[in-house]
Parts: C-alpha cells; structure tokens; sequence
C-alpha cells in the first residue's frame, strides 16, 4: 500500500489488478481490454458475469476509440462533470470485451476525479475496468483499510489515496428510445442533471433479469450489521449506533448516540442527518438520514461513506414513545 502510482501502472500492465482511490469509493481496477485481466475482478469479487463494468478513462479524449458514438447530450454532460461522480452510459465500440458489458451493446464510461487515479490514468495506455473494491453485494470501501479488510493477500497493491471525499457512487445515465434514464442514483442528483440538461429524466433502477449497469440487482451494497427497529431501552452494547427523538442517554456510555428531535415528535424531524467529512472519520456513523413529514412517518436510509465495521457492533432504531403506526415496519427498513 503506497502512493506509487508507477508501481501501479507496471502491475496493471502486467495483468494484475490493484485497487484504486476514486472521489466517490475505491475500486478494483485491471486493464479493460484483456478479458483475462477483468476476469480477476469478476472472480476476486465473486460478482456475477452478468453484471456489467464500469471503464475509467483519464479525460474525455480517450472515450472516443471505446464507443460507438457520443450524443450531443452526453458531450455536454463531460465537459460540465468530468472528472466526476457521473458514468454515462454509451453504445460500445468492437475495442471493448464483452466480459466488460456483459455482453450488451453498451458500455458504462466514466472519468475518475481523484488525483492519484488521474495521475494512473495519464500513465497507462489502456482504461480501466473497475468496480467498487468489495467483494460481490457488500459495502463499497471508502479508505484503503476497507479495501485491506476485504483484500488483504489477494491483491498486490492498493493505491493509497486516502479517505474518498464524496463515500457514494457515481450517478450512471443513459438513453433509452430517445428518452434520458437514470439507472443508478449517485453523487449527481437527478435535478442537478435535469437542471443542466433542460429535459426531464427518468429512472430504471432494477433489472427484471439482464442488468444494463452497475447497482441494479435487488440487492446490492448490503451491509452485514443488524438492524435493530422500535427498541424500548437502550441497548446494553456501547459501541451500537443510535438514532433517537429524545436525548437520555449518557453519550460516555454511548459514544454513537444521534438525537433527531428532542421533543420527541417525528414531524419536527426535518434536518438532514448527514454528518461532515471531518466528522465522518472520527465517528463510524451507521445511519444518515431520517427525513419526515410524510404520511408513513420517517424512513431510515443507508449510506455507504458512513458504514460502520470493527467499531460498531449493530445499528439500533429507537424511539421513546413511536406514535401508532407511524412508522413502516422492518422489512421497509432492511
């Protein structure tokens, strides 16, 4: 592990894979066009062949000998995101092996905006195909000590780019029957690109049975932590992670206590839970938001950047005094 980013070059033009820092998580990167260099990834993740890649090139330059043509929408889209958290989604040139696309006729481009990764890029004389570094269904790494917790003895190098600024994936969007799609919601929002863009976008989320990119299977960056719902009493082990209306609980006892409202009603609930960089390595958050308002109550979304590992134990969900049937039931909530 180390910031050699030659070392890194000569190991992928080897036919190695090593991982990689991006802004939004780390990556297992191999040369995209050797088939057998990409068929280490899809085996060191135990992902299914049928889940396509994403290729990372240095600069917009690059993409034009790997697809088959750029639309005008997705020229303006590079030239105002990249580098950045956004994949576009494109018809694939001959140049690009089919184990990349799964076989489909399309294939996901993206330019990487960490330094270190540009820097790689510049040095190499192919693009990269690189997936999230964890193995198939987990959660995306966000430092190199993730990628080693999962990797270590079976990669030969991890890039060390430190901890990954954004902590989410890259938005993916394409062109379906002239209409404009989100497959894979990331670090650009929907509106930011509709903004942009002057059209309206829509989504295609999950896959019925052949994935168009990455993300779309029902499940999909799952952590391994349970999920506590409606605890009465706080819980007897000191590193969970609480989320809570009413603040009465010692945080010497629980070092990982978030108070939402403390007068205990959920409709006053409405900020974003969403903690700073700065804070986020210091604490191993589990839970970022818990918006409210609606007629359901409030609902618990998971974020990657935030995940716990070693240092917390399990997430809890607790309120004082839940208002009757407020809130939706577990399974809305795995």
């Amino acid at each position: 592990m180390s910031t050699d980013t030659r070392r890194a070059a000569a190991l992928l033009q080897a036919g190695e894979v090593v991982a990689i820092p991006t802004e939004t998580v780390y990556g297992l990167a191999a040369n995209a066009l050797d088939p057998g260099a990409v068929e280490k990834i899809f085996r060191l993740k135990g992902r299914p062949h049928s889940d396509p890649l994403i290729v990372h090139v240095a600069n917009a330059e690059r993409v034009s000998p790997l697809v088959a043509e750029v639309p005008l929408w997705a020229e303006k889209l590079m030239s105002l995101f990249w580098p950045g958290p956004l994949t576009i989604l494109l018809p694939k040139s001959p140049q690009v092996p089919a184990i990349v696309t799964a076989g489909l006729n399309t294939v996901a481009m993206r330019c990487p905006k960490h330094p270190l990764t540009q820097a790689l890029l510049e040095l190499l004389p192919f693009p990269l195909a690189a997936p999230s570094a964890n193995p198939f269904g987990r959660v995306s790494p966000t430092t190199p000590a993730h990628v080693l917790e999962y990797f270590d003895g079976q990669i030969p190098f991890i890039l060390d780019g430190g901890p990954c600024d954004t902590g989410i994936e890259s938005t993916i969007i394409g062109e379906e029957n002239g209409r404009l799609v989100i497959y894979r919601p990331g670090a650009i929002t929907k509106e930011t690109l509709e903004e942009v863009l002057d059209t309206k976008i829509g989504y295609r989320l999950h896959a019925k049975d052949q994935p168009q990119t990455p993300g779309q299977f029902p499940k999909h960056y799952a952590p391994k932590k349970p999920l506590l719902y409606g605890w009465q009493d706080p819980p007897l082990e000191r590193s969970a992670s609480i989320v809570l209306f009413e603040s009465e609980i010692d945080p010497a006892d629980h070092p990982y206590v978030h108070t939402l409202a403390p007068s205990g009603l959920h409709r006053r609930s409405r900020q974003p839970f969403l903690p700073s960089p700065a804070r986020l390595r210091k604490r191993p958050y589990g839970i970022h938001s818990l918006p409210a308002g609606s007629p359901r109550g409030p609902r618990l979304s998971y974020s990657r950047s935030l995940a716990p590992r070693a240092s917390c134990q399990c997430f809890y969900y607790w309120a004082q005094q839940p208002p009757l049937g407020a809130f939706p039931g577990p399974a809305a909530l795995l």
